[in-house]
């Protein structure tokens, strides 16, 4: 099971963005594929620390009150840095992304994320990309079918919540600590 989150991260490397599949399309193979129930989120149930390590990394997406957010990933080649941030909302079930003007380089990571209960983990909840994840969790499903634990290698956990003062402050924290753009120049 340890090198199941480190092929999924091979997976969504070599991606290639094809036509956004419909939110309603998405639940729906969710739901008759995996151990899954997609929740009707609001703002309260989605608002907080979401994240998913390996041994070789961590992937960090914080859902801030005010309606911003911040993704971040590390790994044990680079520290923490900023891939994304800027603004999101909750439509047709599912959180939005808007990357901020300053975020000039593809962030690669998904635009849209839908709210899980994994029925497999103690009913615990995850958010699930659903635009670049989904559709390599689809091709680990299909290459091996009995396995278990795809849901959680490909999603992000509930870690906790954030209120909108402690989120002022983690994110006063994340950008002196990791926003990087200079990371990016050689990617542009």
């Amino acid at each position: 099971m340890i090198g199941l989150p480190l092929l999924f991260l091979f997976a969504l490397a070599d991606h290639t963005r094809e036509a956004l599949a419909e939110v309603g399309e998405c639940i729906r193979w969710i739901e008759a594929s995996l151990p899954a129930t997609a929740i009707e989120a609001g703002p309260k149930d989605v608002v907080g620390h979401w994240s998913h390590g390996t041994g070789f990394g961590s992937s960090h997406l914080y859902l801030f009150p005010d309606l911003t957010y911040i993704y971040a990933q590390s790994a044990d080649v680079f520290p923490l840095t900023i891939y994304d941030k800027g603004r999101w909302r909750i439509e047709d079930r599912a959180v939005l992304l808007t990357s901020d003007a300053d975020v000039k380089w593809d962030p690669r990571t998904d635009r849209r994320y839908l709210a899980l209960i994994n029925q497999e983990r103690d009913h615990t909840r995850v958010v699930l990309g659903i635009d670049q994840r989904l559709e390599a969790l689809k091709k680990m499903l299909a290459e091996e079918p009995a396995r278990s634990g795809y849901l959680h290698a490909a999603s992000l956990q509930w870690e906790e919540p954030i209120s909108l003062r402690q989120g002022t402050r983690i994110r006063a924290q994340l950008m002196k600590r990791a926003w990087r753009p200079a990371f990016f120049e050689s990617q542009e």
